[in-house]
């Protein structure tokens, strides 16, 4: 769905996976919306997509500034997990005062608990992940991230794992 005028772009239920950008060029459209998709490609870890000023917020009323920061803080909510799938689910955005445009984004993520992290010890089973992230695009790198997740359901869902549930 397009709404140049109004500036709008709706893009909807592509895979994100360690394949290369290539698989992005037919469903990315700005370039706005190719700095989120890459930052989703690189699983969090690119540092060179954020502005030296950027601030994220996260779960449990946490922020970070400057990518060093927010890189190092989504490496320990991922530690332990392998094999991970991020899934873009849909993203948007519309223009923000002077040049910055807001991104939104409804991702999810597939991953093998198979080591002690964030999570615990492994269960050795696969967890889900759904998501939502806003970012504020100015000059082509991000400068301000709000990303949520159901952490409580997630450790919910492995607790019931080990319980057997």
């Amino acid at each position: 769905l397009q709404d140049k005028k109004a500036g709008l772009s709706i893009h909807a239920d592509y895979a994100v996976n360690r394949a290369g950008m290539d698989q992005h060029a037919a469903i990315v459209e700005t370039d706005a919306e190719l700095v989120v998709m890459t930052l989703l490609e690189s699983q969090w870890s690119d540092e060179s997509l954020y502005d030296f000023r950027a601030r994220g917020d996260y779960p449990y009323a946490q922020s970070f500034y400057g990518p060093d920061q927010i890189v190092e803080a989504r490496q320990r909510w991922f530690e332990g997990l392998e094999n991970i799938q991020f899934r873009a689910d849909h993203i948007c955005e519309v223009p923000y005062l002077g040049d910055a445009v807001d991104v939104a984004l409804r991702w999810s993520m597939t991953a093998d608990h198979a080591g002690e992290g964030h999570y615990g010890a492994p269960t050795g089973e696969t967890i889900y992940i759904l998501g939502v992230s806003h970012f504020r695009i100015l000059d082509g790198i991000i400068r301000e991230e709000a990303t949520l997740w159901d952490d409580v359901g997630v450790m919910r869902m492995i607790e019931g794992i080990r319980l057997g549930l």
